[in-house]
């Protein structure tokens, strides 16, 4: 569906869950945030060191916007077209480390550098380094009220699109003993499934898991 009356706050809402192939290595569950949330299970992962060896093979990405995103870029117009997923990790939070695996998995997928031409409908992701800031949410009472929270406000916060940028951003919300790594992404570039598949990727390299993702 279409973004809200200008100005007007989309919230979150709907809630879902589903099982999508157990994982062996870590429980972490994904929420998927948008007009509606869904939880599912991490698959197994891949190590850093497996992806770094086949990121050569990678080549910049670009093509022609389809019909639905180029209505989604008229859409964005009226109000900030985002959308939101967030990954439960059980464990404590090193932000450096965290930061690393993130800049790598973009990397490896040529996800830096994106340009939109809409008078040509067409789109390109030069690649190249990713450099990404996470932001650290301060949670106050209640974790999952501050967590969404910054969810509401990412999803109404606008992605400068006029020039190049990385249509992505990312924060985490800490807690004692785990903490959720949310990924912001402007909607036009990606569905869901390709995003849950990059979030796998980013927790793989985080956790230094030694499966192979399938």
């Amino acid at each position: 569906s279409g973004p809200g009356t200008h100005g007007v706050t989309r919230p979150t809402s709907e809630v879902a869950s589903h099982d999508i192939n157990h994982t062996p290595c870590r429980k972490s569950l994904f929420a998927s945030v948008a007009s509606r949330t869904t939880l599912c299970h991490l698959p197994r992962c891949v190590t850093e060191k497996q992806s770094n060896a086949r990121r050569v093979a990678g080549q910049p990405l670009h093509g022609k916007l389809n019909t639905f995103q180029k209505t989604m870029l008229d859409w964005n117009d009226l109000h900030p077209y985002n959308a939101v997923h967030v990954v439960g990790i059980p464990a404590s939070a090193d932000l450096a480390r965290l930061q690393h695996s993130i800049e790598s998995a973009l990397e490896f997928h040529g996800l830096t550098g994106l340009t939109l031409n809409r008078k040509k409908s067409a789109f390109h992701f030069a690649g190249g380094p990713a450099r990404i800031e996470i932001k650290s949410v301060e949670t106050t009472g209640n974790p999952q009220e501050s967590l969404r929270a910054e969810i509401e406000k990412q999803i109404n916060t606008a992605f400068e699109i006029s020039r190049t940028f990385l249509p992505f951003r990312f924060f985490v919300v800490l807690q004692r003993q785990t903490f959720h790594l949310g990924l912001v992404y402007f909607h036009a570039i990606s569905d869901a499934v390709s995003i849950v598949y990059l979030l796998r990727h980013i927790h793989a390299l985080y956790c230094g898991d030694e499966k192979i993702l399938a």
